[in-house]
């Protein structure tokens, strides 16, 4: 048991122990055996001081939320305070909060920017002819949309997947892909799997 004065108590005359607390400095007494150096459950919490970097001030934040990435700014008025970027694509001049620039939101103004600095070969994954099965059919999709919006190329049907034509898989998304039905797809492949046998 903590407490700010010293113990009545004559069995503890003389053996009390007399702390200075860690994060706020005030003297408390307590019992030999407790180890305690804090004053109090907020004083444990330990509140660290910190500096903000929008503005300067300095502010006490619990080291708890230090841990959790917390404590850059004094409060949300610094924390969203707006900064004037540059738009790698059009060079317009935009505002963004920092907490988006310090996750990387920082470089364009929109998103119609974004794709339009980033599209094909100039985004950052982008492979060339050396493209995976998936993304080869991801690209048929994004250019010719979902197959279901068109009629089976052999039977009518209404197309569930994009088919090879070849078997060779051409980066031409109009001459190498055609819409067909699964049971129709299944044929295709098959024959094309004996013939190139």
């Amino acid at each position: 048991m903590i407490r700010f004065e010293p113990s009545k108590n004559k069995a503890w005359n003389n053996q009390e122990k007399k702390g200075v607390c860690k994060t706020c400095g005030i003297i408390f007494y307590c019992s030999p055996s407790d180890k305690s150096v804090y004053c109090s459950r907020r004083c444990r919490k330990t509140a660290i001081q910190k500096i903000c970097k929008r503005c300067g001030k300095s502010f006490m934040i619990w080291s708890s939320r230090v841990k959790r990435g917390r404590g850059i700014f004094c409060s949300k008025k610094c924390r969203d305070t707006k900064q004037v970027n540059n738009c790698f694509n059009c060079g317009k001049l935009f505002l963004r909060p920092q907490c988006l620039i310090n996750i990387g939101w920082n470089k364009y103004c929109s998103k119609k920017c974004k794709d339009i600095k980033q599209k094909k070969e100039n985004h950052p994954r982008w492979k060339g002819d050396e493209v995976s099965y998936g993304g080869l059919h991801d690209r048929v999709r994004a250019q010719r949309g979902r197959p279901h919006k068109y009629a089976c190329a052999d039977c009518g049907n209404q197309a569930e997947d994009w088919s090879n034509v070849d078997g060779k898989y051409g980066k031409d998304v109009y001459k190498d892909f055609q819409p067909r039905c699964r049971p129709c797809h299944r044929k295709y492949d098959l024959a094309l799997r004996i013939n190139h046998a």
